[in-house]
């Protein structure tokens, strides 16, 4: 097959993929068939929407424009003129700023990444199983011809158990670490 023919095929399987995740009824639904399912997704939604984005909205909204107010960038603001004379004082008010805001990031928004990161991919592991549980009872289950030819380490996945107890504990903390060790060498 040439790269073009995998090109349209990767770019039709990807556009079929976006369809299907926009189909938010459906989250309805299955929500509305499994109190598991409604209670993990809310947990998600308030740890990811409200709890990480409104950190990011005070910050931007409140934290670093009360930075500005108390050590302000340009010497119109200041009482005496005196002070403008020295540009060093507007350089150590930014450097300043600087270094609130980076320690802002340092001691909460990262923190609160990886805590977000790792609650997260525990609770989408939950919500993946309470989901598959619930379209099991919806109406919205299809059986394409397709998937009925899988190999049977496909269809027999759900049946097979990872280590329990603190060795589970173990392989999903060593995976999370992963991750995030992953995801801080191509965010660097």
């Amino acid at each position: 097959m040439e790269v073009s023919a995998k090109v349209k095929v990767g770019g039709f399987l990807w556009l079929e993929g976006l369809v299907e995740a926009c189909c938010l009824h459906r989250v309805v639904i299955l929500c509305m068939r499994s109190n598991n399912l409604l209670m993990r997704t809310g947990q998600c939604f308030l740890l990811n929407g409200f709890i990480f984005l409104g950190s990011i909205f005070v910050l931007n909204s409140v934290v670093i424009p009360a930075l500005w107010w108390i050590l302000p960038d340009q010497s119109s603001q200041f009482v005496s003129h005196k002070l403008c004379d020295l540009g060093g004082t507007l350089k150590f008010y930014s450097f300043v700023r600087l270094a609130l805001i980076q320690l802002f990031y340092v001691l909460w928004f990262y923190p609160l990444y990886v805590f977000s990161i790792v609650l997260s991919t525990i609770w989408y592991n939950d919500i993946a199983k309470y989901g598959y549980a619930a379209m099991g009872r919806s109406k919205f289950t299809v059986e394409k011809g397709s998937s009925q030819n899988n190999s049977p380490t496909l269809q027999n996945a759900h049946h097979v158990k990872g280590p329990s107890g603190l060795g589970g504990v173990m392989i999903g903390i060593g995976q999370q670490v992963y991750s995030i060790l992953l995801l801080s060498v191509f965010f660097s």
